[in-house]
């Protein structure tokens, strides 16, 4: 209750408590700062959760404006460092023995802190030098309690505001909850810098990623291999390095399907004036084969001037909404097409181009995939990298050559021809069953186990609407019946004289007159009492 109290105290603090209660009004000398600095000062104030919280939420560009990503990538996790005795103390509970048994020396100043944990230099009793991460006591516990009140904060904005409930805020906490979970896990971690050092191995590459050390590594302690050198942005050989990052990055994209996400100055090493570590394997993207072909499509579709193929392969990608005008959709991608086909591939700015068809995208209505965000989020971060070592460098130059040999590679006779033997396969076994099916379905037919099941939409509105007809059709002849008859009596009437025909010594005309106009009363009164006239 205490952190809930907190949390709502701190986006009123910032001009964010409409967001509760819409009938508040904040305090107007509140609003001073921008939007989007304003939630930063939330997410720094309100410690771990919200850091990361705000992390991803910048990779949200299909829904969040850019002058709030803007502010969100300047995030600083910079926290007080835990000390050395809750260090010792969590390595004690992960592994049942004192620290000095699994290390020969252990520095008790972190190299980095952050909100979730610690890096410490080590040494094992064999000599190697390694790295410690430590997470930090209690983060867990802490952790989980903010994701449940976020849930009640996603639940409330959802049912109190129209944009709460257009982007399913729930649905993005969900997500949220399930990737920082992931990082919570060192193991998955570990795993991740496996894969990744397996996927590259032999390649070519001057890449260095750093092994794991299984038997010292939990989920709250990862224990990996130290890679000594200096900050990427000190190297002086700009220009290969910046090449050598892009090429293994689009490696990992395209022929790995299995990319580092976060490839920020931070998390690369120069090692020597060719070499590149790479570590912090915690934020992965995964990009299956169906949306590797569907941006090829939209690659296709941009060179070839086709605004149905590059529609249709967003389609595919994302969810569109049932709302969507696709006679604008497909003027704005008109529009984008365009915009691109004249520029050469060295002019072309990789994050500008994300950024327009995220523009699009939230023009529309259109939810991507959270592995085509993290794609996203990459590329940027990518770019932001190399313009900072290497200014002069294109992304998408660099990056075209090896777009081609994933082209070549995925298109090449070989694969063609597994690709049709493999749905040859697939169609002749459907084939083979089509007579069991048959045989199964006349079975059941003549049997009389087959149901058919017709929905007609809306067909409930059609019912009412020809119950009035029915109603009006009906009043209409017994009005019409109603004047024959007594156009009959009266004629028959006429013909008769004067001599009159008695019923209970009554004139039987004016009886039929007086039942045949109670009759008529009384179902005029029933129809317009069903509503349905």
């Amino acid at each position: 209750m205490l952190r809930y109290r907190e949390i709502v105290n701190t986006l009123i603090k910032h001009g964010f408590g409409y967001f509760l209660d819409q009938s508040k009004m904040d305090n107007v000398n509140i609003i001073t700062k921008s939007r989007g600095e304003r939630i930063r000062l939330v997410c720094e104030e309100l410690g771990p959760t919200f850091i990361k919280l705000g992390q991803i939420a910048s990779t949200r560009q299909d829904i969040i404006p850019l002058d709030i990503i803007n502010e969100l990538e300047n995030l600083q996790d910079h926290v007080s460092p835990i000390c050395y005795q809750q260090v010792e103390h969590v390595i004690n509970t992960e592994f049942s023995m004192d620290l000095s048994k699994i290390f020969h020396s252990f520095e008790e100043f972190p190299m980095a802190s952050a909100s979730i944990g610690q890096v410490h230099r080590a040494r094992l009793h064999s000599g190697q030098w390694v790295a410690v991460k430590i997470q930090r006591p209690n983060i867990t516990e802490i952790i989980d309690v903010d994701l449940e009140i976020l849930s009640d904060l996603a639940l409330l904005s959802e049912r109190r505001t129209d944009w709460g409930k257009f982007y399913h805020f729930t649905d993005l906490v969900n997500e949220f909850s399930n990737s920082l979970r992931n990082e919570l896990n060192y193991l998955q971690e570990a795993r991740n810098t496996e894969k990744a050092k397996e996927n590259l191995q032999n390649k070519g590459f001057s890449i260095m990623i750093p092994s794991i050390h299984w038997e010292y590594t939990s989920k709250r302690v990862l224990v990996m291999d130290l890679l000594n050198g200096s900050k990427i942005s000190e190297t002086t050989n700009g220009e290969d390095i910046a090449k050598e990052i892009i090429e293994v990055i689009f490696h990992m994209i395209l022929f790995d399907g299995f990319f580092h996400a976060d490839p920020h100055p931070g998390n690369l090493i120069l090692i020597d004036n060719q070499t590149i570590g790479l570590i912090d394997f915690g934020m992965v993207g995964r990009i299956s084969e169906k949306l590797q072909q569907e941006l090829i499509n939209v690659m296709i579709g941009l060179m070839r001037r086709n605004t149905k193929t590059i529609v249709k392969a967003i389609q595919n990608i994302g969810v569109l909404p049932d709302s969507i005008d696709l006679k604008r959709f497909y003027q704005d991608v008109d529009a984008l097409r365009d915009k691109y086909y004249e520029i050469p591939f060295s002019e072309i700015s990789l994050s500008e181009s994300i950024r327009d068809l995220f523009t699009i995208s939230k023009r529309h209505g259109v939810v991507m995939p959270s592995e085509f965000l993290l794609l996203a989020k990459a590329l940027i971060t990518l770019e932001g990298l190399v313009e900072t070592i290497a200014p002069n460098i294109n992304i998408v130059q660099i990056a075209e050559p090896i777009g081609k040999k994933y082209f070549m590679k995925k298109y090449c006779p070989d694969k063609i021809i597994t690709k049709v033997v493999d749905q040859s396969l697939e169609y002749g076994q459907v084939i083979l069953e089509i007579p069991l099916l048959t045989r199964d379905i006349l079975q059941k037919a003549k049997d009389g186990k087959i149901n058919l099941q017709i929905t007609i939409p809306k067909l409930d509105v059609f019912l009412r609407k020809l119950d009035r007809i029915s109603n009006r059709l009906s009043f209409s002849i017994i009005m019409l019946s109603f004047s024959i008859i007594m156009v009959g009596l009266i004629i028959g009437s006429s013909i008769g004289g004067r001599r009159q025909t008695l019923l209970w010594e009554l004139p039987a005309i004016e009886i039929g007159f007086v039942v045949a106009a109670i009759l008529f009363l009384w179902l005029i009164t029933a129809i317009f009492r069903s509503g349905r006239f």
